[in-house]
């Protein structure tokens, strides 16, 4: 058989393939603080077809560098607390149609002597595939999931966010850039927040905004962070002396903490790196 005739059936199955893709969820974090009992997930099936999803608990550790690792629900490590086992929720299984909405309700049950901090697990959605088309004998199963953390907040959150570093790159016409920053976290407690990067050359009364990263958040077992902002390009700058601003600000349940972290660094152009 030619070589394009067995291709199209892997194209066709790849591109239904990303029609699955296709799940809107709100809000995509909760927390019980001590005064909530209840809450609830949105579920939206934004694609073309009807969609099955299985939910269940899964157990994940943050990793310094980004991402998550893993952890075995039957050996978990004694430092991790795991919100599973006080929240139960409803259905562990959604049948929708495209545009279809459904709701999750979770319940949070915390006995009397639980110890203060904070727990945290992931909700796992995970698509369960049609039976697959058979084609030129070719069978391929598309599984896609989605998590979403789930936190449990038992007395006052307590933690000390500090910036350290900031390593800054531009291009030669300073329209484009790159900007990581190094952040320690103490605490037994997780932050959310804003990371904005502000630059007021030297001589300047104007500073101006040059990156951000929205939503950060720094979980509990995370005790430092290296993020990079997204840069905006909306005004060139100059390779020259300066200030470099760097505010983390609280958004959602810290958005009345206002600052969470501030630091200010004197640049010179020397320390700016090409790209």
């Amino acid at each position: 058989m030619p070589l394009f005739k067995k291709m199209i059936p892997i194209l066709a199955v790849l591109l239904c393939f990303s029609t699955h893709a296709s799940l809107m969820l709100s809000p995509l974090r909760v927390v019980f603080n001590d005064q909530d009992r209840s809450q609830e997930i949105s579920l939206i099936n934004s694609s073309n077809e009807e969609m099955v999803y299985r939910i269940e608990w899964v157990e994940q550790q943050a990793a310094e560098g980004g991402g998550y690792k893993i952890l075995d629900k039957n050996n978990l490590p004694d430092y991790y607390k795991a919100a599973s086992t006080f929240i139960r929720f409803s259905p562990r299984q959604v049948r929708l149609k495209p545009g279809e909405r459904q709701t999750v309700k979770l319940s949070a049950r915390k006995p009397a002597n639980l110890a203060k901090g904070e727990y945290r697990s992931h909700l796992l959605l995970k698509a369960i595939p049609k039976p697959p088309e058979q084609a030129a004998g070719l069978v391929m199963r598309a599984i896609v999931s989605y998590t979403l953390p789930i936190m449990i907040r038992h007395g006052e959150p307590s933690f000390d966010v500090s910036v350290t570093s900031a390593s800054l790159a531009l291009d030669k016409t300073g329209t484009n850039g790159a900007l990581t920053v190094m952040l320690n976290k103490k605490g037994d407690y997780s932050s959310i927040g804003n990371l904005v990067a502000y630059w007021k050359p030297t001589g300047s009364a104007k500073e101006i905004q040059i990156a951000r990263l929205n939503d950060l958040s720094i979980y509990r077992e995370v005790t430092q962070a290296k993020p990079t902002l997204q840069w905006l390009g909306t005004t060139p700058i100059a390779k020259t002396n300066g200030a470099l601003r760097i505010e983390y600000t609280g958004v959602k349940e810290y958005r009345n903490k206002k600052v969470l972290a501030e630091q200010i660094f004197q640049i010179s152009s020397g320390d700016i790196k090409p790209m």
